[in-house]
């Protein structure tokens, strides 16, 4: 072991270029963060979390936070923060780029505790290589800038999964600096998603598991009994503390602190506010009743490639080393620590399929699972380098390293080629974006609006500038006015519904919106990877009839298959059950 295992000197060296690679990160986020969209959910997070201010600052008098939308259902963890967050920046950033900012610093921090996790698992090289693979993931770096739900939630996750297992290596007995920092970060993840129940059943579990081991190892019932006491409490103290934080953020579930995130819980894990049709492997499926490989899919095709089957080769590893037992070299902590890591992972997917959730947007309601998946896939490489040393000395350690440099270097390469765009990445499995256009969804948050309409000003004034400078253009498109005249000058205005033809249509792909006026020529378009996210057209000129009867072809052909899945889902679709006489909520449901 001694031979492999990184000494003290060069435990230290890593943790110096980990810290060194979060800076950097961060510091690219500060010099590139203007550069981002504004996504259709951001406007509703400020309003939730202006809402959630007010009806702190008002004495608790404005209750509009207990009502708005269906936003009441979440807490405001990082929706009010972000608000304070703005209040402190308002001098010198707007609103849309202040909270673009305050997300994307978050994502460092979450990528700061997947290093954290990573070396209290498997060591300080580990740790390097999963603060760098999660660096430049794509689809988690283009989260970070604008999603104010999933990304944050995947923070308080990957941080809640580090202070369990701190907390279990620490069992029976708990330093009150560790009780408040886990019960903090449990409780935020909780403010933003009530999903991260999870991570108190975590808790339980790890409780439970340690408490059978010792008595186990004692075999004395009364030593078992005061330490399952002493233990019980401080998993109860945590998960009290992690309760009060969250409440702290969540105005609805103050007013009654037990039922009402519960009942949260309920109605999120069935979600149907949102009914659509979507592109899925070539075809339009219901959200309502995604097919059971859904996720498979999207995770297979959305990581990068190398993580993919390094995650797929390190699953039947572990598998094949808990049918043989070889994980019993490992120590007990480690292989509950280990085998906890796994269920946070695998759990949350199959349950969601096995409830038959409902599924949509690509796989950002599971984005909190991609940073424990990174440390599953840097332990794997560092115990890769580890091997290859062992067998081949320093020429098998060198090529390990080579190979992993050039793969986290084409992935740094990806990151700038999609910029700003990151978050709609598909690996090469399926060809790229240009291979998952039509065919799965893409740019869902419109977020490419921006990159679309910045460029229309600039072709105005190269091809028509008389014209230009003396007139004013009408836009329109599947977003509406906020994001279509956010970035243009003012002498374009947003055409209201019935008034006359317009003189551009800027529409992003989602629905094939952007296939709605496709008699009309297209100008540009934004591209990344050969696939298109935002198409922009001449409303004032007429295509050729052969590109009209394409597009009408093209149309027809996706209601066509609009109507199979309607059909298909209509057969797949449970009788409804009769309805009993509601009961009494005691104010449960909306305020």
């Amino acid at each position: 072991m001694s031979r492999i295992a990184p000494s003290d000197a060069q435990g230290a060296w890593y943790d110096r270029v980990r810290v060194g690679v979060v800076m950097l990160l961060a510091t690219a986020v500060v010099l590139t963060f203007r550069d981002y969209g504004v996504t259709l959910d951001e406007g509703f997070h400020l309003s939730y979390g202006f809402h959630i201010i007010r009806f702190f600052g008002s004495g608790f008098t404005n209750l509009t936070a207990l009502t708005y939308r269906i936003d009441y259902l979440y807490g405001g963890g990082f929706d009010a923060s972000g608000m304070i967050f703005r209040a402190w920046t308002r001098a010198f950033l707007q609103p849309y780029e202040a909270i673009h900012l305050y997300g994307a610093l978050l994502g460092v921090l979450g990528v700061a505790g997947t290093g954290r996790l990573t070396r209290l698992l498997a060591g300080p090289r580990a740790a390097l290589l999963s603060v760098t693979m999660l660096a430049t993931t794509s689809v988690y770096y283009g989260h970070m800038f604008n999603n104010p739900k999933d990304l944050p939630f995947a923070v308080g996750y990957v941080w809640g999964l580090y202070y369990l297992f701190r907390i279990f290596d620490a069992f029976p007995r708990l330093p009150r600096r560790l009780v408040l920092q886990a019960s903090f970060a449990l409780g935020m993840a909780m403010s933003v998603r009530i999903g991260g129940l999870l991570l108190l059943c975590y808790l339980g579990l790890l409780a439970f598991v340690f408490i059978g081991y010792y008595a186990w190892l004692t075999r004395d019932a009364e030593a078992t009994y005061r330490t399952a006491k002493r233990t019980v409490v401080q998993a109860l103290l945590v998960s009290g503390g992690a309760w009060f934080v969250m409440l702290a953020w969540w105005p609805w579930a103050m007013l009654d602190p037990i039922r009402r995130p519960l009942a949260a819980l309920t109605r999120m894990s069935q979600f149907i506010d949102h009914r659509r049709y979507m592109p899925f492997a070539g075809e339009q499926v219901y959200n309502l009743d995604p097919p059971w490989d859904y996720l498979l899919h999207y995770f297979a095709f959305k990581l990068p490639e190398y993580v993919v089957v390094v995650f797929v080769a390190a699953t039947f590893v572990g598998l094949g080393a808990l049918v043989s037992g070889a994980y019993k070299s490992l120590g007990f902590r480690r292989c509950v620590q280990l085998g906890v890591l796994g269920i946070a992972i695998f759990f949350p997917p199959v349950y969601a399929v096995y409830k038959g959730s409902p599924l949509y947007d690509g796989l950002r309601h599971f984005l909190f699972i991609v940073p424990p998946i990174i440390v599953v896939v840097a332990m794997s490489a560092d115990r890769l380098i580890s091997e290859a040393q062992t067998r081949w000395g320093t020429a098998g350690w060198v090529a390990v390293v080579v190979v992993l440099a050039g793969l986290l270097g084409d992935q740094v390469a990806t990151v700038a080629r999609y910029h700003p765009h990151q978050y709609v990445y598909f690996n090469r499995f399926i060809g790229g974006l240009a291979g998952a256009h039509g065919q799965y969804s893409t740019d869902y948050y419109a977020a490419s609006y921006k990159a679309a309409v910045q460029q229309l000003p600039q072709r105005l004034w190269d091809s028509e500038r008389e014209k230009y400078l003396e007139g004013v253009y009408r836009i329109g498109g599947c977003v509406g006015e906020f994001r279509g005249l956010r970035n243009l000058p003012g002498n374009f205005i947003y055409k209201a519904p019935g008034d006359a033809p317009y003189d551009f249509d800027i529409s992003f792909t989602r629905g094939d919106c952007h296939l709605k006026e496709a008699e009309h020529p297209e100008i540009y378009s934004v591209e990344v990877d050969g696939g298109p996210l935002t198409v922009v057209r001449d409303m004032r000129l007429i295509s050729l009839p052969r590109e009209r009867a394409a597009r009408l072809r093209r149309l027809e052909q996706a209601e066509e298959r609009r109507k199979e899945a309607r059909k298909k889902a209509k057969k797949k679709r449970p009788k409804p059950r009769k309805k009993k006489p509601a009961k009494k909520t005691g104010g449960l449901q909306n305020d």
